[in-house]
């Protein structure tokens, strides 16, 4: 529960004119009941906050360990109120899917060395999705245990960021009853080789027009989430961002922000470019010499940069990604 009072969540569901709520003492079995306590919670509220819209509104689901757990149990039990889900270092049976619930986008990742809920329990998961055409990804952090990795937060609030995008139709209102969600662009999925987290840079690859074995790759909303997705699940990155100045994830919406390249790799890396990106949007360049950033005032919501370094033989590096969100 106590996730609600983070500002950098605040920031986010401000900026895309959602509700925030934290759950706890809830079990994962959303068909044996705590689908309908939600459901039962969510109509509460709305008739307490005088906001009537909650009791129908689509639901953004974010959740770590059990509330991993309940993201995936709650799309496969009642697809038609899920945007996008979210499960962090959870898992359950994949179970058999609806269309609708293969349709909608979600995000899987794992501990390396987690002893609590193994990487191969999320691959299994992972793999039965996939085997069924879900729209999913998997990450499975390096040498991370237990609690979610650095990188995790800002990849799952750049990918939420894009389903609101996406999925969210203009204007619409669940006042008077659901919202008929937006069908995601098919034109725009990438994919993503799991097989290459090893190998230097994770392999992402459009998913239009691609000819192998969809089904054991990750699904990816768009090149915006590949390019996140690249620096999250990559092993042994030699670049590091960080927000200069102890700078906390929230920022103010006409607020400059400042980021700076804190670890460009020693030794054999010998850079003919680095430069900063916002999922796939190139920001500007990094050098040894000028390792900061200063971004003017950015749009209200959340965006995460990661660095993109291009050695001399034409391969490249990333980084893990950083966050900033931005209230609106």
């Amino acid at each position: 529960r106590h996730a609600a009072v983070r500002e950098e969540l605040q920031a986010f569901a401000a900026a895309n004119s959602l509700a925030l709520i934290g759950t706890g003492e809830m079990n994962p079995w959303m068909s044996q009941g705590e689908g309908q306590r939600i459901l039962d919670g969510l109509k509460a509220l709305a008739a307490m906050s005088g906001h009537p819209e909650l009791e129908y509104a689509p639901i953004f689901f974010m959740g770590h360990s059990n509330g991993g757990a309940m993201s995936v149990a709650f799309n496969q039990w009642l697809p038609s109120r899920v945007a996008g889900f979210v499960a962090s270092h959870g898992s359950v049976g994949p179970g058999a899917l609806s269309p609708e619930a293969k349709a909608n986008p979600g995000v899987l990742t794992a501990g390396e060395v987690d002893q609590k809920i193994p990487p191969e329990f999320i691959e299994r998961l992972f793999k039965g999705m996939r085997a069924q055409g879900a729209h999913v990804c998997l990450v499975v952090e390096q040498a991370e245990d237990h609690p979610p990795g650095a990188g995790s937060m800002p990849f799952f609030l750049f990918f939420l960021q894009r389903v609101a995008e996406q999925r969210l139709p203009p204007g619409a209102s669940a006042a008077h009853g659901p919202v008929k969600l937006l069908p995601l662009d098919a034109g725009r999925a990438w994919l993503a080789d799991n097989a290459t987290w090893k190998q230097g840079i994770a392999r992402i690859v459009p998913a239009a027009g691609f000819s192998g074995d969809a089904a054991a790759m990750s699904w990816l909303l768009d090149k915006d989430v590949a390019f996140l997705y690249r620096g999250i699940a990559t092993y042994n990155n030699p670049l590091k961002l960080e927000r200069a100045a102890g700078h906390g994830a929230a920022y103010l919406r006409n607020e400059p922000v400042t980021v700076e390249a804190t670890a460009l790799g020693e030794g054999k890396w010998k850079w003919k470019s680095i430069a900063l990106y916002d999922g796939a949007v190139r920001l500007g360049a990094i050098t040894r010499h000028q390792p900061r950033l200063v971004l003017p005032a950015q749009k209200p919501g959340a965006h995460a940069g990661v660095l993109v370094g291009e050695l001399p033989n034409g391969d490249l590096r990333t980084s893990l990604p950083v966050s900033w969100v931005v209230w609106p």
